[in-house]
């Protein structure tokens, strides 16, 4: 039923004026066949195609060069990692179906290729890893996320390597003495105070039960925004989702229709496909060139029955009497077939 839902994966448009630019816009499709996750980077240039191998996600960058697929493309891979197909430079120099590509080349299959490769036998990936922060909730500023944790801590001033960190300091109120240090953020600085005066005996209960440490959190006002924020959303989905549930009959009554609708189209093409039958059998039967062929058949069949009359006279074996009518009626049954001959020459096309 493609005629009437349709089908379209649309891949860049490229204007197919040569040979090598239609070849170019097949490759570009068979890529988009082979693999579902491709992202043009660069209108009919760059694409990229990514995939999961050791937990980790792949992506393979290719380039395509003006005169491909006259031209092998070029295909690299991130993230750096190591690989009997990967050059120092992450371009992917291994693969016989990418070295050997020409224009009739399958650039979706070498592409695959490459993939199940990969899969096959894993890439090394570098133990050792930038440290990447994690994202910043809604209601921290930035400053708390790139403040060292070392600023919350009292350290030594001494930079002797071998220093060790000092335990704060209890005053005979047993509450803690600490220099205390700004994150930047008021939401966080208000939750430092309340911690700030507790005694010791309530901060060591709050370090032992981490959930204590739960309810000032769920205080900030940041942290109760997003509490209302995902309140409402979880309503919007359920809404969304009872209105889905009431559009359902709506398109059940359609899917029926639409079947009702397909079912009378078929009927009717039989229909028409059975007319269109019959039409090119009598087209065939009253064609100028088919009447004109019967029409000089015909004559020349009546010509030799005349002839024949004549022989038969002339030898003796029929009387005058009888030859006379025979001879003028076949003789005059010719004329007509001739003169209808004509005719229909006429509006013979040329």
């Amino acid at each position: 039923m493609n005629w009437l839902f349709g089908k379209n994966l649309e891949v860049s448009s490229l204007t197919s004026t040569t040979p090598l630019q239609q070849q170019r816009l097949k490759q570009i499709k068979s890529l988009n066949t082979y693999h579902q996750n491709v992202v043009e980077v660069k209108r009919d240039s760059e694409y990229t195609v990514s995939f999961h191998c050791c937990a980790k996600t792949i992506i393979l960058k290719i380039v395509l060069p003006k005169q491909f697929p006259n031209e092998k493309p070029i295909v690299y891979a991130l993230p750096s990692f190591t690989h009997q197909w990967v050059d120092d430079q992450m371009r992917v120099v291994g693969s016989p179906g990418l070295n050997m590509f020409y224009m009739h080349s399958d650039l979706g299959k070498v592409i695959q290729h490459i993939i199940k490769e990969f899969k096959k036998n894993p890439p090394q990936f570098s133990s050792s890893r930038d440290y990447e922060a994690p994202p910043i909730p809604s209601g921290f500023s930035s400053s708390y996320q790139s403040t060292p944790i070392s600023n919350f801590i009292n350290t030594p001033t001494s930079t002797n390597q071998d220093a060790t960190v000092r335990p704060p300091l209890y005053t005979s109120s047993r509450k803690v003495v600490s220099n205390k240090t700004s994150c930047g953020n008021l939401e966080i600085d208000a939750v430092m105070d309340k911690l700030d005066q507790l005694q010791k005996d309530e901060l060591e209960r709050i370090s032992n039960n981490p959930e204590l440490l739960l309810d000032y959190i769920l205080e900030m006002q940041s942290v109760v925004n997003l509490q209302a924020e995902r309140a409402k959303l979880v309503e919007d989905n359920e809404n969304i989702a009872q209105k889905n549930m009431s559009l359902e009959p709506v398109i059940e009554d359609l899917k029926g229709e639409l079947k009702e609708m397909f079912e009378e189209y078929n009927d009717i093409y039989n229909k028409f496909q059975v007319g269109a039958r019959i039409q090119d059998e009598y087209w065939q039967i009253f064609d100028v060139n088919t009447i004109s062929t019967n029409l000089r058949i015909s004559l020349m069949q009546s010509e030799e029955e005349s002839e024949k009359i004549a022989e038969d006279f002339l030898q003796g074996n029929i009387l005058l009497e009888e030859f006379l009518p025979n001879f003028l009626k076949k003789r005059k049954l010719c004329h007509f077939r001739r003169s209808k001959e004509e005719r229909v020459k006429i509006l013979q096309p040329y």
